[in-house]
């Protein structure tokens, strides 16, 4: 063999085995994406600052997503699409057309939204299982039926620090009117009963959604939108909220009425808030910068990053949650030492139309380190059933009893970072 053909042949070869590696390089992301380790998946991505493949336009995308870029977003997930092959991995497009959509719903653009999910719906329908086709097609609904409204907006005339009534309700204004509202970081949209929609004076939109309940049912929900919601020196404007009949918020054994929640999209358009255990909460003028990043979103759920021992596990954020609750995957972990040392337990979780009941077991004295500080659980459920999406993927459900553990939470949208002192 001639010098020139060994040389070709050694090239070659070297561009295969770095073909192979980048390959498995790769597939690792997808693993990070696809178990929703996306705190792992930002830290793997430093390490591919040159690489600029297409599939790298996909998760730089998702990072930004998740970690609330939204526009570099949207530029890097539009950017995918125009360079995907038409080979390309369909369960990638599937998810980029999906975050697409999410981006779109969180910069308020809900009839691109929509498009997104009928452009999802239309190449790769047929490819879905069922119950994802009909979650994307309720989707495609909910904010094609918001097309005509505008963006949300908020303003602010300076920092504000409002009290709570003696449930742990914040008074607010909504199109004029005084009322008291749990912020509950757990709803993906604000809700309100078919009652007080009206005595607010709510605009209604002429379309049902079907919104999934925890007992595995679906509610019937309408769409209506806030003129104005005002809190303390805050407005937000064009407040979308679902509206649910008076039933399916009514917890029959504790003869409660729920009247309404402020939920994520009211809550993270504030930028920054502060839960203060027993005062209510402070909005600052504007958000902080800085602050160890240490928050993310699943779509409209937060995530914070906590530990266990020696282990980093992520957990969801429900400050309209009255107790932490440990997920399947946790058990999964630790499954000997539970089984062996912890007492069967059922537990009856609640959501809008009803509840359900799920086997677990009952923990004793879990301690919980967030930023530097320690919360003690002296009795945590632990289920063994999924309840929800978030279950299958992350370790639990953060509710107000570790919360009140501190005298303060901070969250920040814009450092994507939260603060327990």
């Amino acid at each position: 063999m001639s010098a020139g053909k060994r040389v070709c042949v050694s090239l070659l070869l070297i561009l295969l085995a770095q073909s192979s590696a980048a390959a498995q390089s790769h597939a690792r992301l997808g693993e990070l994406y696809a178990d929703r380790q996306y705190f792992k998946l930002r830290d793997a991505l430093r390490d591919f600052d040159r690489d600029q493949s297409a599939e790298l336009l996909f998760y730089r995308g998702a990072v930004a997503n998740k970690f609330n870029r939204l526009p570099e977003s949207i530029k890097y997930l539009t950017a995918y699409l125009k360079r995907a092959r038409a080979g390309a991995d369909s369960r990638l497009l599937v998810e980029c057309y999906g975050m697409l959509a999410d981006d779109y719903v969180k910069t308020y653009q809900y009839r691109k939204a929509a498009r997104a999910y009928a452009t999802l719906l239309g190449k790769f329908g047929g490819r879905l299982d069922a119950e994802k086709k009909s979650d994307f097609e309720n989707s495609a609904r909910l904010w094609g039926a918001l097309g005509g409204v505008p963006r949300q907006t908020a303003s602010s005339r300076g920092g504000s620090q409002i009290g709570q009534d003696r449930d742990g309700h914040i008074p607010l204004e909504i199109n004029g009117r005084r009322v008291a509202l749990a912020f509950d970081t757990g709803a993906n949209v604000s809700v309100v009963t078919d009652s007080l929609a009206r005595k607010l004076s709510l605009k209604i939109i002429d379309a049902s959604v079907e919104v999934g309940a925890v007992a595995g049912n679906k509610v019937k929900a309408r769409l209506a939108v806030a003129r104005v919601v005002k809190l303390g020196n805050a407005s937000i404007r064009h407040a979308v909220f679902l509206v649910f009949d008076d039933r399916d918020l009514y917890i029959s054994e504790a003869h409660f009425q729920i009247e309404g929640l402020v939920g994520f999209p009211v809550i993270a358009a504030l930028g920054e808030v502060t839960f203060v255990r027993g005062g209510g909460i402070r909005l600052p003028a504007a958000p902080a910068a800085g602050g160890a990043q240490n928050m993310c979103l699943d779509e409209l759920t937060p995530l914070v990053a906590g530990r266990f021992r020696d282990r980093e596990l992520i957990f969801a954020l429900d400050t309209g949650a009255s107790r932490t609750t440990l997920y399947p995957r946790f058990y999964e972990d630790y499954k000997e030492e539970i089984s062996a040392g912890y007492e069967t337990h059922t537990e009856r979780v609640r959501g809008a139309g009803g509840f359900r009941e799920i086997k677990g077991y009952l923990a004793k004295d879990i301690v919980l380190g967030f930023g530097g500080g320690e919360a003690r659980l002296a009795r945590v459920p632990i289920l063994t059933e999924y309840t929800n999406d978030s279950s299958r993927h992350f370790y639990g459900n953060l509710g107000q009893d570790l919360i009140k553990q501190f005298g303060r939470m901070t969250l920040n949208f814009k450092t994507m970072s939260v603060v327990f002192e």
